[in-house]
């Protein structure tokens, strides 16, 4: 699967100072190293006090244009219509590449499947598939049961743009 940059999303903060609380929100896979960079950041400058919330790429985006965050942790990129929402706010934003990440795709085990195309993943998610046997003859007629991220997830966002064409997901 193709790797996508993790991005950290930045309104331009004008005023923020010292003894303030800075507030990031955003992607759950950007967590964790927000963490980090907070307890380093604290360090340094322990009069500020940091508040992150791990809720999705999209939940952190729109609480950036709401106001509500100063930060934005994303696991995708920035949409066009995001930017043009923003500017038209009079906001500008600064994206900044923190990390690579990939998405893994996990079957069980003993199915024996060793590699599985992105046109076999389409035809999961989309329902066109059902059962492992008519990804290949050679496997079990096993119902397949697909599972996804929250759809606030710019993991989520990217399997949609990249592996579904832009297209919904079956109901499971």
């Amino acid at each position: 699967m193709k790797s996508f940059g993790i991005v950290v999303v930045l309104l331009i903060l004008v005023g923020t100072t010292l003894g303030s609380t800075l507030v990031i929100k955003g992607s759950n896979t950007v967590y964790p190293v927000a963490q980090l960079w907070a307890e380093a950041y604290k360090e340094i400058n322990p009069d500020v006090e940091i508040s992150i919330e791990g809720a999705g790429s999209s939940t952190g985006i729109k609480a950036l244009f709401n106001g509500q965050t100063d930060i934005a942790n994303s696991s995708r990129w920035i949409k066009t219509s995001e930017i043009e929402q923003m500017n038209q706010d009079g906001k500008y934003f600064i994206p900044f590449i923190v990390a690579y990440d990939g998405i893994a795709i996990v079957v069980n085990k003993s199915l024996g499947i060793e590699n599985i195309t992105v046109q076999q993943l389409y035809d999961i998610y989309s329902g066109k598939v059902t059962t492992w046997n008519q990804i290949d003859s050679s496997l079990p007629k096993v119902r397949i049961v697909p599972m996804s991220r929250d759809n606030a997830s710019g993991t989520f966002e990217y399997f949609v743009e990249h592996v579904m064409k832009g297209e919904k997901l079956a109901p499971q």
